[in-house]
């Protein structure tokens, strides 16, 4: 959501309601505490910028900003990833992305074959080493 609504600047690109530069602040506010629980309050303001007719016309111009490739998935699930009870599904760990640096190499055998997995960090820098 962060990165829309900074791009949203950028391209200026007005909300919809103006009523959604209220829970814009509440994001950005959030971000600057570095607080990183997904309070309700949050979680409804975060629903309401995802709804709104600019947010989304945002959206639809992504190919003009850096933004995660899961970041629909996660933003049209918020209910439910911001309920009390959330456990994380199959899905949400696949679709989770965590910057890397470095060369990580992990070895595991599966049905009597041996895999090795190399991930090479995201920076084109990185990717020189391999």
């Amino acid at each position: 959501m962060l990165a829309i609504l900074r791009a949203m600047f950028h391209l200026h690109i007005d909300y919809g309601d103006p009523e959604r530069l209220k829970d814009s602040q509440l994001v950005f506010a959030t971000i600057h505490a570095n607080r990183e629980e997904l309070t309700d309050e949050l979680v409804d303001a975060m629903q309401r910028l995802w709804h709104d007719e600019g947010v989304q016309e945002c959206f639809r111009r992504s190919n003009e900003y850096q933004i995660d490739d899961s970041a629909k998935y996660f933003l049209d699930n918020l209910a439910r990833l911001g309920a009390h009870n959330y456990l994380p599904t199959e899905q949400d760990l696949l679709r989770t992305r965590i910057k890397t640096s470095g060369i990580t190499e992990v070895l595991f055998e599966l049905k009597g074959l041996t895999f090795r997995v190399i991930d090479v960090g995201g920076q084109r820098s990185e990717r020189k080493k391999v």
